[in-house]
């Protein structure tokens, strides 16, 4: 066996040889075997040969990139909008013309004459006012009733006045 003056204890046998497996060489995947000619036809044989086999995907671990962004025109499309105004919604607000103060002595004077017999001011729950005040009627022992509302104690004061003066006349 082996020659230097040692051997092994354990003998091996022998064990025929067994043939070493030939394998075949790999396919042309689809391309007919020409020799090249020349090299123009070697690289269309590649580009043939990458049409073929179909290129293998690129797989990330993340999500494509976002499109960029449609260009903004500079003109503004939004749609006209108008705002009511406090008098359109009954609001009263403070865009109205202050009127004088009321003079109470020429109120006073102007029921006088007038001939009422009763003037009543209420405070209404919404800010409000109402005056109510009676006037002789026509019949003995019977009176005409005005009546006025309005957003402020003055404006209710003079509106019932004007309807008061308006009634007298017109009897």
């Amino acid at each position: 066996m082996m020659s230097g003056g040692f051997e092994s204890p354990f003998a091996m046998q022998g064990y025929p040889a067994a043939p070493m497996p030939q394998f075949a060489a790999p396919a042309n995947r689809g391309l007919a075997a020409r020799p090249p000619s020349t090299p123009s036809s070697l690289a269309q044989q590649q580009q043939q040969a990458q049409q073929i086999v179909p290129a293998r995907p690129i797989i990330r671990a993340q999500r494509e990139d976002d499109p960029p962004p449609a260009p903004r025109s500079s003109v503004s499309r939004r749609a006209a909008i108008s705002i009511p105004s406090p008098e359109d919604l009954g609001v009263a607000g403070s865009g109205t013309p202050h009127q004088a103060p009321l003079d109470w002595t020429a109120v006073h004077s102007q029921l006088d004459r007038l001939r009422a017999s009763c003037f009543h001011l209420e405070k209404l729950a919404n800010g409000g006012c109402r005056i109510t005040c009676l006037l002789p009627g026509g019949q003995q022992g019977r009176s005409h009733r005005i009546e006025a509302e309005a957003v402020s104690e003055a404006e209710a004061v003079r509106a019932a006045l004007a309807k008061a003066q308006e009634w007298a006349e017109s009897r």
